[in-house]
Protein backbone atom coordinates (compact mmCIF):
# COMPACT_ATOMS: atom_id res chain seq x y z
CA UNK A 1 0.00 0.00 0.00
CA UNK A 2 1.09 3.54 -0.60
CA UNK A 3 1.48 5.62 2.51
CA UNK A 4 -0.56 8.79 2.05
CA UNK A 5 1.65 10.92 4.29
CA UNK A 6 5.15 10.07 3.15
CA UNK A 7 4.59 8.98 -0.43
CA UNK A 8 6.40 5.65 0.16
CA UNK A 9 5.13 2.18 -0.71
CA UNK A 10 4.74 -0.38 2.11
CA UNK A 11 2.53 -1.43 5.00
CA UNK A 12 2.01 0.48 8.21
CA UNK A 13 2.55 -1.05 11.61
CA UNK A 14 -1.19 -0.95 12.28
CA UNK A 15 -1.93 -2.88 9.07
CA UNK A 16 0.67 -5.49 9.96
CA UNK A 17 -0.75 -5.87 13.49
CA UNK A 18 -4.27 -6.35 12.09
CA UNK A 19 -3.02 -9.05 9.68
CA UNK A 20 -1.04 -10.79 12.46
CA UNK A 21 -4.10 -10.68 14.76
CA UNK A 22 -6.34 -12.20 12.09
CA UNK A 23 -3.75 -14.93 11.40
CA UNK A 24 -3.48 -15.63 15.13
CA UNK A 25 -7.24 -16.07 15.40
CA UNK A 26 -7.32 -18.38 12.36
CA UNK A 27 -4.42 -20.51 13.61
CA UNK A 28 -5.95 -20.73 17.09
CA UNK A 29 -9.25 -21.90 15.58
CA UNK A 30 -7.48 -24.50 13.45
CA UNK A 31 -5.61 -25.83 16.48
CA UNK A 32 -8.89 -26.14 18.40
CA UNK A 33 -10.59 -27.93 15.51
CA UNK A 34 -7.59 -30.23 15.12
CA UNK A 35 -7.70 -31.13 18.81
CA UNK A 36 -11.41 -31.99 18.59
CA UNK A 37 -10.84 -34.09 15.47
CA UNK A 38 -8.00 -36.05 17.07
CA UNK A 39 -10.02 -36.67 20.26
CA UNK A 40 -13.01 -37.84 18.23
CA UNK A 41 -10.85 -40.11 16.09
CA UNK A 42 -9.16 -41.67 19.14
CA UNK A 43 -12.52 -42.32 20.82
CA UNK A 44 -13.93 -43.81 17.63
CA UNK A 45 -10.85 -46.01 17.22
CA UNK A 46 -11.15 -47.24 20.82
CA UNK A 47 -14.85 -47.93 20.30
CA UNK A 48 -14.01 -50.00 17.20
CA UNK A 49 -11.31 -51.95 19.05
CA UNK A 50 -13.68 -52.78 21.93
CA UNK A 51 -16.42 -53.85 19.52
CA UNK A 52 -13.98 -56.06 17.62
CA UNK A 53 -12.72 -57.62 20.85
CA UNK A 54 -16.31 -58.34 21.91
CA UNK A 55 -17.19 -59.91 18.56
CA UNK A 56 -14.11 -62.14 18.47
CA UNK A 57 -14.64 -63.27 22.07
CA UNK A 58 -18.36 -63.90 21.53
CA UNK A 59 -17.64 -65.87 18.35
CA UNK A 60 -15.18 -68.06 20.26
CA UNK A 61 -17.70 -68.66 23.05
CA UNK A 62 -20.54 -69.47 20.68
CA UNK A 63 -18.33 -71.76 18.60
CA UNK A 64 -17.27 -73.71 21.71
CA UNK A 65 -20.83 -73.98 22.98
CA UNK A 66 -22.34 -74.99 19.62
CA UNK A 67 -19.85 -77.85 19.37
CA UNK A 68 -20.57 -78.96 22.94
CA UNK A 69 -22.28 -82.27 23.54
CA UNK A 70 -23.93 -81.22 26.75
CA UNK A 71 -24.01 -78.21 29.07
CA UNK A 72 -23.25 -79.42 32.59
CA UNK A 73 -23.58 -76.33 34.78
CA UNK A 74 -24.44 -72.68 34.27
CA UNK A 75 -23.39 -70.13 36.86
CA UNK A 76 -23.36 -66.36 36.54
CA UNK A 77 -19.72 -66.11 35.40
CA UNK A 78 -18.86 -69.75 34.76
CA UNK A 79 -20.15 -72.43 32.42
CA UNK A 80 -19.17 -76.11 32.25
CA UNK A 81 -19.82 -78.41 29.32
CA UNK A 82 -18.73 -81.63 27.64
CA UNK A 83 -16.96 -81.23 24.30
CA UNK A 84 -17.20 -83.64 21.33
CA UNK A 85 -14.80 -86.12 23.01
CA UNK A 86 -16.80 -85.89 26.27
CA UNK A 87 -13.97 -84.06 28.03
CA UNK A 88 -15.18 -81.57 30.58
CA UNK A 89 -14.53 -77.97 29.52
CA UNK A 90 -15.08 -74.73 31.37
CA UNK A 91 -15.44 -71.11 30.26
CA UNK A 92 -15.28 -68.45 32.94
CA UNK A 93 -14.50 -64.85 33.77
CA UNK A 94 -12.04 -63.93 36.49
CA UNK A 95 -11.27 -60.32 37.44
CA UNK A 96 -7.71 -59.20 36.69
CA UNK A 97 -7.34 -62.16 34.31
CA UNK A 98 -10.20 -61.94 31.82
CA UNK A 99 -12.23 -64.45 29.89
CA UNK A 100 -10.62 -67.88 30.02
CA UNK A 101 -11.19 -71.40 28.73
CA UNK A 102 -10.24 -74.22 31.16
CA UNK A 103 -7.45 -72.35 32.99
CA UNK A 104 -6.03 -68.85 33.41
CA UNK A 105 -3.28 -69.52 30.87
CA UNK A 106 -5.78 -70.21 28.09
CA UNK A 107 -7.20 -66.72 27.71
CA UNK A 108 -9.91 -65.93 25.22
CA UNK A 109 -9.53 -62.22 26.01
CA UNK A 110 -7.96 -60.10 28.72
CA UNK A 111 -9.94 -57.01 27.68
CA UNK A 112 -13.29 -58.43 28.76
CA UNK A 113 -14.33 -56.74 31.98
CA UNK A 114 -17.48 -58.75 32.73
CA UNK A 115 -19.28 -61.92 31.65
CA UNK A 116 -22.75 -63.09 32.54
CA UNK A 117 -24.39 -66.39 31.68
CA UNK A 118 -28.12 -66.68 32.25
CA UNK A 119 -30.25 -69.72 31.57
CA UNK A 120 -33.81 -68.77 30.62
CA UNK A 121 -36.53 -71.44 30.81
CA UNK A 122 -33.88 -74.24 30.75
CA UNK A 123 -33.44 -73.89 26.99
CA UNK A 124 -32.10 -70.43 26.19
CA UNK A 125 -28.60 -69.47 27.27
CA UNK A 126 -28.07 -65.70 27.28
CA UNK A 127 -24.43 -64.57 27.14
CA UNK A 128 -23.49 -61.00 27.91
CA UNK A 129 -19.94 -59.70 27.46
CA UNK A 130 -18.69 -56.29 28.57
CA UNK A 131 -15.44 -54.65 27.50
CA UNK A 132 -14.16 -51.48 29.13
CA UNK A 133 -11.15 -49.25 28.59
CA UNK A 134 -10.42 -45.59 29.38
CA UNK A 135 -13.93 -44.96 30.74
CA UNK A 136 -15.51 -46.29 27.53
CA UNK A 137 -17.71 -49.36 28.00
CA UNK A 138 -19.34 -51.51 25.36
CA UNK A 139 -21.41 -54.67 25.68
CA UNK A 140 -22.51 -57.47 23.41
CA UNK A 141 -25.24 -59.96 24.12
CA UNK A 142 -26.48 -63.08 22.37
CA UNK A 143 -28.65 -66.08 23.07
CA UNK A 144 -28.27 -69.77 22.23
CA UNK A 145 -30.91 -72.47 22.31
CA UNK A 146 -29.38 -75.40 24.18
CA UNK A 147 -30.11 -78.92 25.34
CA UNK A 148 -28.92 -79.00 28.93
Amino acid sequence: MKNLFSGQDGYTVVEMMVVISILGILIGSLIGINRVLITTWLKSNLHSQLQQELRVSMNQLVSNLRSANKIIAVEQQRLSFYDQQFDEQEIYYQPEVGLAHNDDRNLISNRISDLKFELVADELLVIKLVAEKDELERELQTGLVIDK
